[in-house]
């Protein structure tokens, strides 16, 4: 894992003593680094040996952003009024390692 449980609590606003959802959590980072290399075509492995082990802070980033947002939204239907998607977010940070 390139992103810690700390991290995503710290993502998710969620107390460091808080420790109910820390199996959640640790499924959903997971999940998130699975989902970034699909998008971007590639290994995070590969990018992080290019970087003497480490990821670049936009992909990192990146992953918070998706685990904090399938920690709160954890359905696949919502009942809100209107969504908007946040600009220079998750894609726009990914969009600089598309692989093609």
């Amino acid at each position: 894992m390139y992103i810690t449980l700390e991290q995503a609590k710290q993502q998710c606003n969620l107390d460091s003593t808080f420790n109910d959802d820390d199996t959640i959590l640790l499924h959903l980072i997971n999940v998130c680094e699975t989902s970034v290399e699909l998008h971007i075509n590639q290994k995070l492995i590969d990018i992080a040996n290019a970087n003497d082990g480490v990821l670049p802070i936009p992909l990192l980033q990146a992953m918070l952003i998706l685990t904090a947002t399938f920690y709160g939204i954890r359905e696949s239907i919502t009942f809100a009024a209107k969504v908007q998607k946040i600009p220079l977010s998750y894609e726009y940070l990914l969009d600089f390692y598309q692989k093609y």
